[in-house]
């Protein structure tokens, strides 16, 4: 047979009930045998008879008050329901408190975020500002070093690199170039009456003319000191015609006047012509023969243009 918990808790409480039951009438039923014979045991036996019954009406008293103490049912629910709410807000609170971290969080990111996005920003206007500066340093260099800073005009270096692209082109096209090689005259009588300054400020009168002397394809260049150079572009046809041509119209344009304490000095040129290839086929050949020819013309009284045919005949 199997005893259930139940069974088993109603058993005991059975026993726990009847057991002062039975003491009570056991003590009562020897308090009256023993009356006459031992009154003491009597009263002691009564005593006791007294206790049990007192035990049983406070057992059941006891009982008693637990069935009335029964909870109700529905309070119990109301009381499991607010035990639930009280559990869902806190979980609440502390989802709350979750999402305001992580929101704490999300702003401090897109604020470094913000900052990384503007120093990059500020990096790369940095950068470009330094590429620009350096493409102009690079411009600004590689015109020091291809013009006169005098007066503006290429200067010896970028004057041989265009002659020698010229020559290497009239060779390849078939082409004519004729090279003037142009000396002032009278230019040291200027330096050591007037000075220096007044030099120099005559060289860039100087360089200021070949823009009106010149077209649009001729090249001018000052190689140093009061010497000049100019690279045209002929047909092969009427070369030496066109290249007298241009160097008179040159040379009528430099005949300036200085002004001096007592006297005006005159200034003048005397140009040389080479042409090429019929005078010479390298850019140093070519140079070489039409400085030759400008020193034959110094020579003969200045202030002329000469080409390489007076130097054949000379």
């Amino acid at each position: 047979m199997v005893i259930s918990k139940t069974d088993f808790a109603s058993s005991a409480s059975t026993r726990e009930t009847l057991v002062p039951v039975v003491s009570a009438i056991v003590s009562a039923v020897l308090a009256v045998a023993m009356h006459d014979t031992f009154p003491v045991m009597a009263g002691v036996t009564g005593a006791f008879a007294g206790a049990a019954a007192g035990v049983l009406l406070l057992r059941r008293s006891s009982i008693a008050d637990l069935d009335l103490a029964a909870p109700d049912p529905r309070e119990v629910r109301l009381h499991a329901l607010e035990t639930e709410l009280a559990c869902e807000r806190t979980m609440h609170e502390a989802f709350k408190r979750d999402a305001e971290a992580r929101e704490e969080e999300l702003k401090r990111f897109l604020a470094d975020l913000e900052m990384t996005h503007s120093a990059l920003e500020g990096q790369a206007s940095q950068s470009v500002e330094l590429a620009e500066e350096l493409a102009e340093q690079k411009q600004h260099s590689d015109y020091l070093a291809s013009h006169d800073m005098l007066t503006g005009l290429p200067n010896r270096l970028a004057f041989q690199g265009e002659l020698k692209r010229r020559v290497e082109y009239a060779a390849s096209s078939g082409s004519t170039i004729a090279l003037l090689f142009i000396d002032l005259d009278r230019f040291k009588d200027v330096n050591d009456t007037l000075g220096h300054e007044a030099g120099d400020r005559l060289l860039q009168q100087v360089a200021g003319t070949f823009g009106a002397a010149m077209r649009h394809d001729d090249f001018a260049a000052r190689l140093g000191g009061d010497e000049f150079a100019v690279i045209v572009e002929i047909p092969p046809e009427e070369a030496r015609e066109v290249a007298i041509t241009v160097a008179e119209r040159v040379r009528q344009e430099l005949q300036l006047t200085v002004s001096a304490p007592g006297t005006d000095l005159a200034i003048g040129a005397t140009i040389g012509i080479a042409l090429c290839p019929q005078d010479a086929t390298s850019a140093n050949g070519l140079l070489h023969a039409a400085d030759e020819v400008m020193y034959v013309g110094k020579r003969r009284g200045r202030n002329r243009v000469i080409t390489t045919d007076e130097l054949k005949q000379a």
